[in-house]
């Protein structure tokens, strides 16, 4: 998953084919877009189970 994760800022980044100043926008909302889908799943498996489960 990590490096599926990692391809997607290569992709996210790259698909601009120009390195100015709306990659920094892309890649920024490419971090933020993982971390919300980590931290719903996190408290929707805290919901289900009632005990929180980081793995």
């Amino acid at each position: 998953m990590m490096l599926l994760w990692l391809a997607w800022f290569g992709f996210n980044g790259g698909s601009i084919l120009a390195f100015n100043d709306r990659v920094s926008r892309i890649l920024v909302n490419t971090l933020m877009g993982g971390v919300a889908g980590m931290v719903s799943g996190c408290f929707i498996g805290w919901y289900q189970s009632k005990i929180p489960q980081w793995d």
